[in-house]
């Protein structure tokens, strides 16, 4: 007979909290290493690499924090909605969306002047994700539709859009047989910081990120969707309008993962491609669960993470490790986070009458 029971926790303190989630972190370190070990590599070595060039090495710093935008801006397309107890698995294909949406505008809307055409591709950008949010938004409020399943599939049919656009009406003409669109005019592409990959929308993420703390712990909104996600029928007592709160923040955080979409074509790859995320909506579930889903938190965590990617990169150069090796350390990381968030809900409880 198993001497203990799993119990539902009705409090769970800041210190039960960190314990969890700073265990689940310690043993994907510990998976990963022995992954790397078995692979014949050494994983002292490999981890030491993955902190010179993602964090000390200035260039490669610069290519860390401009890969932190969208993992940063996904991250926060996750929260809001779970908030309100609603699992938005569908910011990659979010983030695709807005990268169809914005490059649509930088390729046939190019004759506005540089000072309207920013902001128009950004704007379009947020559009397109947050049609796509609020689409599953719909789905789990009206129509009962499970919101994890729908967001998942929404991504696949958001990736094959785009493919088709680049594989059909919107493919390179002269190009090298490659698919991708046209390359963006300079007029469309959005500033940097000097001569480095680092655009403009890092301080909207920046600025993005006080905006849902506070919109979260002050506005009445705020409020009503925290109502919703821990207590449904609280909520229906009350009079919150449950269907309007779930599409709201479904088309909100869609939009704010469509920036990213938009920030990546106009930003960083200057035209539509295929493949032109390697998963940063994923990625963003992830951070967001290191940081406990609070969009201060988010901030250092998706830098952290986008240490570990482009880190992770030169593993391939200097030990010829396979190129998805970081993907598997993402994986790792939130299956323990996975993990560790049932140990949230529930704590390990010894059985009564059991001798020992």
């Amino acid at each position: 007979m198993i001497p203990f029971e799993f119990e539902k926790r009705l409090y769970v303190s800041q210190r039960v909290r960190v314990t969890v989630i700073l265990s689940a972190i310690l043993v994907s370190i510990v998976l990963f290493g022995l992954f790397l070990l078995i692979s014949g590599s050494n994983p002292i070595t490999a981890y030491s690499k993955i902190i010179k060039y993602g964090f000390i090495n200035a260039k490669q710093l610069a290519h860390t924090t401009a890969k932190m935008i969208p993992i940063l801006l996904t991250a926060l397309a996750f929260t809001i909605p779970y908030k309100a107890g609603i699992w938005n698995i569908g910011a990659e294909g979010q983030l695709y969306m807005g990268a169809f949406l914005g490059a649509g505008v930088a390729l046939y809307m190019n004759y506005l002047p540089p000072i309207l055409i920013i902001p128009a591709i950004i704007l379009a950008g947020f559009i397109g994700g947050a049609f796509w949010g609020a689409i599953a938004g719909f789905l789990k409020s009206v129509l009962r539709i499970d919101e994890i399943v729908s967001t998942l599939m929404m991504n696949y049919i958001a990736i094959l859009w785009v493919n088709y656009l680049i594989t059909g009406p919107w493919r390179e003409r002269g190009g090298y047989g490659y698919p991708q669109s046209a390359e963006l005019l300079e007029k469309t592409w959005l500033p940097t910081f000097g001569k480095t990959d680092i655009n403009i929308t890092i301080i909207l993420g920046l600025i993005l990120s006080l905006l849902v703390s506070y919109f979260l712990l002050r506005s009445q909104l705020g409020y009503e969707i925290k109502v919703i996600g821990s207590n449904p029928k609280t909520a229906k007592l009350a009079g919150i309008n449950s269907i309007k709160i779930m599409v709201l923040v479904m088309l909100i955080s869609g939009g704010i993962a469509g920036i990213a979409g938009a920030a990546e074509v106009a930003g960083l790859q200057h035209r539509l491609r295929e493949g032109l995320s390697p998963g940063y909506g994923f990625t963003g579930i992830a951070v967001a669960f290191l940081a406990n889903n609070n969009p201060i938190l988010i901030i250092p965590v998706a830098f952290l993470f986008a240490g570990m990617i482009v880190g992770g990169n030169t593993l391939q150069i200097t030990m010829h490790l396979p190129s998805g090796i970081i993907g598997i350390f993402q994986g790792i990381t939130l299956f323990c986070l996975a993990g560790g968030h049932f140990f949230l809900e529930y704590r390990i409880k010894g059985k009564k009458g059991i001798k020992k």
